[in-house]
């Protein structure tokens, strides 16, 4: 009787002692994962939009690494869980500390989830940020750079040089429309980058930099009119000098008995060998044609 009385405190006390062992590798196995989440809580400080680029995407990168990480070992914390459940659900003398630790572990893994995915969006306005204000200086700068082109009083001293000059203006003007399309995904992106840490406001700078824009803008559409009107001198004076020596050729053949024709509108207009008459101002036509396929020409050279 004795006997099996013993046996009986012996198999309460082997049950009371694989419950402990239950409970301590558990709460081992829980504390554990407790300390890692700990170690990888974003604890970084508040994002600084002064810092450059660079700066901002090497800690978008790190962030996204911390991500990853943290996305593989969601697996452990899944099977400790499940093993916790499952003891306090056998019937453990522990269960409601079980279950306790089991609901700390859930709390404080989505806690790490959460603040992991508010670092990496806090990360992303900063990297847009960064990246927002170096196109910025860059288009500001490039405005800067062509503000001299298009204020320029250099309109070519001949024919061929405006010509050139016009060519170069073009190319400007079309880099000049590329820019002003790129304005609305700046614009787009600036009302994304707004809070109190933004050290300056992106639609402020894109308001100045819409304004620099137009005045370059107006500057080259007053030097295209000018070049323009350059060419057409240019063009008069060389078509004045053209009929000037046609009409000392006419002189000097007049003296030598030829005929002038009976009227300035009906000049002959001499081609290779022979001549036929024709009305000055068709001629004229010819010439602005043949003018039109030597500035082809200009160009073609360029």
């Amino acid at each position: 009787m004795r006997l099996e009385l013993l046996q009986g405190h012996l198999a309460i006390r082997g049950l009371q002692l694989q419950a402990s062992v239950e409970l301590h590798q558990f709460c081992h196995l829980s504390n554990m994962e407790l300390s890692w989440v700990a170690e990888h809580m974003p604890h970084g400080s508040p994002i600084s939009y002064t810092e450059c680029l660079n700066g901002a995407q090497s800690l978008h990168r790190k962030h996204k690494e911390l991500q990853v990480e943290v996305k593989a070992h969601q697996g452990q914390v899944q099977w400790v869980l499940s093993s916790g459940q499952s003891l306090a659900a056998s019937g453990h003398p522990q269960a409601q500390h079980i279950v306790e630790q089991c609901q700390e572990l859930e709390g404080h893994w989505a806690e790490l989830e959460r603040a992991c995915e508010a670092r990496a969006q806090c990360l992303q306005q900063a990297v847009t940020f960064q990246q927002y204000f170096l196109d910025v200086s860059e288009l500001e700068g490039w405005v800067e750079e062509k503000r001299p082109l298009v204020s320029s009083r250099d309109y070519g001293r001949d024919e061929a040089a405006t010509l050139r000059l016009i060519n170069k203006h073009q190319a400007l003007q079309e880099e000049l429309a590329i820019y002003w399309s790129s304005m609305e995904e700046l614009d787009q992106t600036a009302q994304t980058l707004t809070g109190p840490e933004v050290p300056e406001q992106p639609r402020v700078v894109w308001e100045r930099l819409r304004e620099q824009l137009r005045a370059l803008q107006e500057l080259a559409a007053t030097r295209d009119r000018e070049l323009e009107g350059t060419l057409r001198l240019h063009e008069f004076l060389r078509e004045a000098e053209d009929l000037q020596g046609w009409l000392a050729s006419q002189k000097q053949a007049a003296k030598g008995g030829e005929s002038l024709g009976e009227d300035p509108e009906h000049a002959l207009v001499r081609r290779g060998p022979g001549s036929r008459r024709v009305p000055w101002g068709r001629a004229y036509g010819v010439g602005k044609l043949a003018l039109a396929g030597r500035r082809k020409k200009v160009a073609a050279e360029r």
